[in-house]
């Protein structure tokens, strides 16, 4: 459960940039996507966001 390695933290980190770049694209066009895509996009980055600590890494690969 607190356990750390290398490739999930690759793999997190990713993940997060991904979904951070999504989000802002998402905020952009909000009028033609709509919430739901930002809503989206946020709450993915958070939950991402929450894995990059050793304690929830385990988790980032069972998210995608």
């Amino acid at each position: 459960m607190y356990g750390f390695g290398v490739r999930e933290a690759r793999l997190s980190a990713l993940a997060t940039g991904y979904f951070i770049w999504d989000a802002y694209v998402s905020a952009q066009h909000i009028n033609t996507q709509g919430l739901g895509f930002f809503l989206h996009g946020m709450g993915c980055c958070v939950a991402f966001l929450c894995t990059l600590s050793p304690f929830l890494l385990y988790c980032g690969p069972n998210f995608l």
